[in-house]
């Protein structure tokens, strides 16, 4: 039977493997194309793939390689979420490297880590509170990417 981390570290691997496999394939166009018009003067209604895919690494990387060793590093979410890409490759890569860090983070730690509590937002958390908080958070930008790919293919 898998340890809970490994557990936790599996169901990481899927995500990785459900974000290739939403990128896959796609041009330029569509990794920057949003299912709805911004209006003039106001701010986007819907994200494009680049910027979740962006988000989604840039929040691994923040909660499971920053704050999970206890560190809290200045974050632009907005920043992520408005970032374009030429290349299905260079989201890959970005994914893959915030990924690692996961799979390494989840390595280092021991069962009882699991319960160490650490400061978010001035709220204590657990650090398996963070694991199912990212687990959550991306399955979410996932489903999310996935529409966004199914929407830009039926208008193709």
């Amino acid at each position: 039977m898998a340890s809970e981390t490994e557990t936790y570290a599996l169901f990481f691997n899927r995500h990785h493997e459900a974000a290739q496999a939403v990128l896959a394939g796609l041009p330029a166009e569509a990794l920057n194309w949003r299912p709805l018009p911004v209006k003039a003067g106001e701010a986007p209604d819907t994200n494009t793939l680049a910027g979740l895919s962006t988000h989604v690494a840039g929040s691994l990387r923040y909660w499971l390689g920053e704050m999970f060793h206890g560190r809290n590093p200045p974050r632009d979410r907005e920043a992520e979420l408005a970032a374009s890409a030429t290349t299905v490759a260079a989201l890959l890569a970005d994914l893959a490297e915030a990924a690692q860090r996961v799979q390494t983070s989840l390595a280092e730690i021991t069962p009882e880590g699991l319960a160490e509590t650490l400061q978010y937002r001035e709220t204590p958390v657990t650090k398996r509170w963070m694991i199912n908080h990212m687990l959550a958070h991306a399955a979410g930008h996932l489903a999310e990417m996935a529409l966004i790919r199914q929407l830009w293919e039926a208008q193709q």
